[in-house]
């Protein structure tokens, strides 16, 4: 699966695109179907959910989804990082803003092993 680590500034290069997002749990809608997140680079990101979560979210989560146009993400799976060591969104969006800048060396393409 070809998901690329990304932050809300870079998520409008990939419109139309599966990504992997990592945020902050800000809100959920009271149908269990919507998240407000906040973002590593601090800028509020609207999620849609398939069905309704089935447990409460809170903290980071991780979100791999398609970039909606209005740069929304239609979520197709979520990792919660909760009970996990405390997690640095700040580090995590140096080292994504890092990778972007390398992609030669941080392609999240599938390599063949050679």
């Amino acid at each position: 699966m070809d998901a690329p680590r990304v932050n809300a500034s870079m998520m409008k290069q990939y419109s139309g695109r599966l990504v992997c997002f990592v945020g902050s749990v800000s809100e959920i809608n009271s149908t269990g179907t919507e998240l407000k997140m906040l973002s590593s680079d601090d800028k509020m990101i609207h999620v849609v959910l398939p069905e309704p979560l089935d447990e409460a979210l809170q903290g980071v989560v991780e979100v791999v989804g398609r970039v909606e146009r209005d740069l929304t993400i239609s979520a197709q799976r979520i990792i919660s990082y909760a009970g996990r060591e405390e997690f640095d969104l700040s580090l995590y969006n140096e080292a994504i803003t890092l990778a972007a800048g390398f992609p030669e060396m941080f392609a999240c393409e599938q390599s063949s092993g050679y």
